[in-house]
């Protein structure tokens, strides 16, 4: 049984419907006036509403968009009722939020049947609703649990591996030599189980939303090559080649450390699938900036694993080819990685030819904010930030450069210290006060040359001092520090 509120200006109809609804089974409440709508329903549990489409003082269609803007009685069903036979009509309060439409006069059997089947609609996204709840809630539980699980182990698992260490170390008595095997082989196992309580926080931590991305312009070159550099010893050991082919000073948005986990993991599992003398190599694919490829001539990967590879819940480890084990966790957590940064991560292999991996991150352009009354000094600025791929905001004043920070958040802000209406050491402190900009990256432009106003801004919180005449070969150095 509903409780169900009838809306209508003519009391017959009022009359009419209420006995009708009784005669269903349900509750009726009824009212002529459409003002005292959210009266009743503050007064009492409406489970749907017949409302007339035509009434006086405020129309039904209105009225509708009210109580569907409403934040606490906006998932009331309704259903609009008029004799207007008029498609746009009936377009237009599906449009507003009606579940749905019945015409005078009532057919008893299809008012019978709208209302059922508008409560049964209701009841169903309800239980919807509730499982959703029911399975957001379990999962938080399960991440809190696995992250409290992770982070428990890695401290006792931490202390074992000193003590383990020590005694390996340890010339007095020196162990025998089968003994010095088996150690070294449970410190390796122990290390393996540390790697795989780490990437089980960082995955936990991603997927509750503890680890947001800070990003910020990264050259791929110099990510590469430090992954490269920290695991040739790995590739050395088994003769493979590793091969840097990003073009230098390559741009990509993103995070430093997940987007470095991220080509370290897909390398590393590069080198544990190759054999002797094949090779990897990292590279930007042609067309695409934003995208960090690694390809391996390795033994490649099976096809009823490539759907399944970067899920959770499926089991995809094996060993290597010289035996090295997995956590199964690697592909994974990169793919959390680029989820978290709105990008994507794919792969392309043939069994016995080799993999692909493809990074794939949303392109983007640094944002460049000059706020300089010169227009000699702001063309020029303009004009080199263009050159270096970057789109640029201008502002000719300090209040104006103000304004224009309040709409937008830039990558860098080149501002002049020499500015009318607001000075450069107002509009900075303005800047660090802002919390959208206090950690934009300000380079300082003056033609003053007093060591004074240099320490002053540096203390204001601006990362570096650039003084007119600038210089191509001294100045664009500078900006490629924060927007490469």
């Amino acid at each position: 049984m509903a409780n169900i509120l009838i809306i209508d200006d003519e009391r017959i109809i009022l009359q009419q419907l209420s006995k009708l609804v009784a005669s269903f089974g349900h509750t009726p409440t009824h009212t002529t006036y459409p003002n005292y709508l959210f009266q009743i329903l503050e007064s009492k549990s409406i489970h749907l509403i017949l409302m007339d489409v035509y009434m006086p003082g405020i129309d039904g269609v209105n009225l509708l968009k009210q109580l569907k803007a409403h934040p606490t009685h906006n998932a009331i069903p309704v259903i609009m009722s008029t004799g207007d036979t008029d498609d746009k009509l009936l377009l237009e309060c599906f449009e507003a939020g009606a579940m749905d439409f019945i015409n005078k006069p009532f057919n008893e059997v299809v008012l019978r049947a709208r209302i059922q089947s508008a409560l049964n609609t209701q009841e169903f996204i309800a239980q919807l609703k509730e499982s959703r709840e029911k399975a957001e809630e379990a999962t938080k539980l399960k991440d809190k649990f696995v992250s409290l699980m992770a982070h428990d182990l890695k401290a006792p698992f931490t202390s074992i591996l000193g003590f383990l260490s020590v005694m390996q170390e340890d010339q007095e008595p020196s162990l025998h030599e089968k003994h010095k095997k088996m150690l070294d082989r449970v410190i390796d196992n122990g290390k393996g189980l540390i790697k795989m309580v780490d990437k089980l926080l960082t995955i936990s931590m991603l997927q509750t939303g503890k680890i947001v991305p800070q990003k910020k312009f990264l050259d791929v070159f110099q990510t590469s090559a430090s992954v490269i550099g920290n695991l040739s010893y790995l590739a050395r050991e088994k003769e493979i080649e590793l091969i840097n082919e990003v073009p230098r000073a390559t741009r990509i948005f993103a995070d430093f450390d997940l987007m470095g986990e991220v080509v370290s993991n897909l390398v590393s599992n590069s080198i544990k699938f190759c054999h002797k003398g094949d090779h990897i190599r990292i590279f930007v694919p042609t067309g695409s900036t934003a995208t960090i490829a690694v390809e391996d001539t390795g033994i490649g990967i099976s096809e009823k694993l490539l759907p399944i590879i970067f899920k959770h819940e499926e089991v995809t480890t094996k060993k290597g080819t010289a035996g090295e084990k997995g956590t199964g966790l690697g592909l994974p957590l990169c793919n959390d990685i680029m989820e978290a940064h709105e990008g994507t991560l794919r792969v392309e292999s043939v069994e016995g030819k080799g993999s692909t991996f493809y990074a794939q991150l949303p392109e983007r352009k640094p944002l460049v904010a000059i706020i300089d009354d010169d227009d000699f000094s702001r063309l020029w600025l303009k004009e080199n930030m263009l050159q270096i791929g970057s789109d640029v905001v201008e502002a000719l004043d300090g209040e104006e450069g103000i304004n224009l920070l309040g709409d937008t958040t830039p990558d860098l802000i080149l501002l002049d210290l020499s500015l009318p209406v607001m000075t450069g050491f107002e509009v900075l402190e303005r800047i660090r006060e802002n919390p959208l900009t206090k950690l934009v990256p300000v380079i300082i432009i003056t033609s003053s040359t007093d060591i004074q106003d240099r320490e002053r801004v540096l203390q204001m919180g601006a990362n570096d001092f650039a003084t007119k005449p600038l210089h191509v070969v001294d100045f664009i150095p500078r900006v490629k520090r924060f927007v490469i």
